[in-house]
């Protein structure tokens, strides 16, 4: 029978009974709460069968499984007894809980494995009808009967996607979720066609493209812009990096070095009443670029920048110092930072 639903009253029509364990546990059970492989562990219900021990015995704590769709509890902590392997040799035994067809019931089990100078971890059995077990912990014993214990518990997971929308503010404690708490992020902040202004004494040009507009910084010419941006108090250490997105005017020749020469000044606020200003220059090779492809480069890293404080970049393209013999299209420069909020 391919198509089963459960349950029913009567004994003979259609899907009724009489229904046996297998209805039970092994169907019903087991899909709504997703007891097969090795998970099976309830999180949350008492000590959560977790295996504590230096030295045998160890112990199993509290708690509830469920195998294969069978319902297993342990309201007392469990002893299990790791023998000493011989003298030279080592090794890996499992802790289990394992449900078994023959005998009817479900236990907490030592899975042993065989001793060796290298030994192996051994395998579960999981065979439905004869015995299925899931684990709790691997253990590695010495000739010393040294313990060396691993987690390997797998938790009982209801198969269930959540609908959107369903954590709201209000089943928050005010305050409970902190900066601290929230994992830092990357973000970015680009500043290109109306936020990215030409210099009034040697400005870039303006280029409508017919694919894109850019500004065109020249060849053998000192052409500049400036964008502004501004700090806040999400940022990690206070510190940006500033990024171009460009792209050259033609192809690299893709022979020597053929330098296109981003200068760049920032003048920052410091908190301090005196703005502060960094400067320098980054050579940027086009050799083996394409006039099809945007290219982002590094123009400078490290920048200070506190929270509320404003930067003033200018961005300049030195032609006449630089190796490369064509126009650059510049599309933006980016503020690039890691953010706690």
């Amino acid at each position: 029978m391919t198509e089963r639903s459960l349950f029913w009253d009567g004994i003979a029509l259609g899907d009724c009974g009489p229904y046996t364990t297998t209805h039970l546990h092994d169907q019903f059970f087991r899909c709504i709460l997703n007891g097969t492989g090795n998970r099976g562990v309830v999180r949350g219900w008492q000590g959560e069968l977790e295996v504590s021990g230096a030295s045998s015995p160890v112990s199993v704590a509290t708690g509830g499984a469920v195998v294969y769709g069978s319902l297993f509890n342990s309201d007392t902590a469990t002893s299990v007894n790791i023998p000493t392997p011989a003298t030279g040799l080592s090794r890996y035994d499992r802790i289990v809980v394992r449900r078994d067809w023959a005998t009817y019931t479900t236990r907490i089990a030592r899975r042993a494995g065989l001793p060796a100078v290298a030994p192996a971890i051994p395998a579960l059995v999981q065979t439905s009808g004869a015995t299925w077990e899931i684990p709790l912990a691997t253990i590695l014993v010495d000739d010393a009967g040294t313990l060396a214990l691993t987690d390997t518990r797998e938790f009982c997971t209801f198969p269930t996607i959540w609908p959107a929308n369903i954590v709201v503010a209000g089943m928050f404690e005010q305050g409970a979720i902190t900066t601290g708490k929230r994992a830092d992020r990357a973000r970015w902040d680009a500043k290109g066609s109306g936020q990215f202004q030409p210099d009034s004494v040697a400005p870039c040009t303006g280029i409508a493209g017919a694919s894109y507009d850019y500004w065109s910084f020249a060849d053998a010419a000192f052409n500049r812009g400036w964008a502004m941006f501004l700090g806040d108090a999400s940022i990690v250490g206070a510190v940006v990096d500033f990024y171009v997105w460009s792209v050259p005017d033609v192809n690299g020749a893709g022979a020597g070095v053929e330098n296109c020469q981003w200068d760049y000044s920032i003048n920052y606020a410091t908190g301090a009443g005196t703005p502060a200003n960094v400067a320098g220059t980054t050579n940027v090779d086009q050799q083996l670029r394409l006039n099809t492809t945007v290219y982002r480069d590094l123009l400078v890293a490290g920048v200070t920048l506190g929270d509320g404080h404003m930067a003033a970049v200018r961005l300049s393209r030195d032609g006449a110092a630089d190796s490369y013999n064509s126009a650059m299209r510049f599309l933006a420069i980016e503020m690039y930072l890691t953010a706690n909020a």
